[in-house]
């Protein structure tokens, strides 16, 4: 399950893995962590952000992407996963959001949306065609940044916290056995994070 939702913010944080992005107040930071995929872009220009180390990049006229994916199916097919997935995000909204002549609020949140649904094809096709990767799969947590607002984007169990007043407030819900299992009353909060599933 994908989501899509607008949220006006002051710092939001993405987690995936071991490490994560934190978003707020017009610019970013980031705490590094290898196994990860994570992309910062300007979908103004194009341009992407060094995301090998902490650093901060401004939110363009268009806005911004900021990314984490967490790739699984072994380590090089989640490595392969995740890194499709930020290439296709990313060229995806490039294409499309950059030659939108609709500005609104609402075709950015549909562009965001379409481009993570886009790099879940695209790996799928390419697990499909390449026995060697199949069952690859990654998590993805994407925010887009336009003007005031931030629209989130999630698959899997990498996720998106909201900071305010020095507390964290998780915004999304994990798509993974685990969680349905608490949703549907089977197991608690507590027992699932202790789970080896």
């Amino acid at each position: 399950m994908l989501v899509c939702e607008r949220s006006a913010y002051r710092r939001v944080l993405l987690e995936g893995g071991g490490g994560m992005v934190v978003v707020g107040g017009g610019t970013w930071f980031r705490l590094y962590a290898p196994e990860d995929t994570y992309l910062v872009a300007d979908l103004s220009t194009g341009k992407l952000c060094d995301a090998s180390e902490a650093q901060v990049c401004h939110v363009g006229p268009r806005g911004s992407l900021f990314m984490v994916a967490d790739g699984m199916g072994g380590a090089a097919a989640g490595e392969l996963a995740s890194a499709l997935a930020a290439e296709t995000i990313h060229q995806h909204l490039m294409k499309t959001w950059g030659a939108e002549s609709d500005t609104s609020r609402e075709k950015f949140a549909f562009r965001v949306r379409e481009a993570v649904e886009e790099a879940n094809r695209q790996i799928h096709a390419h697990a499909q065609a390449n026995p060697d990767v199949r069952g690859m799969g990654t998590t993805v947590t994407a925010a887009g940044v336009y003007g005031s607002d931030l629209y989130l984007a999630q698959i899997g169990d990498s996720r998106a916290y909201i900071i305010e007043q020095g507390h964290l407030r998780q915004l999304t819900r994990d798509h993974s056995l685990v969680e349905e299992r608490v949703r549907a009353g089977l197991a608690t909060a507590g027992s699932a994070r202790t789970s080896p599933q």
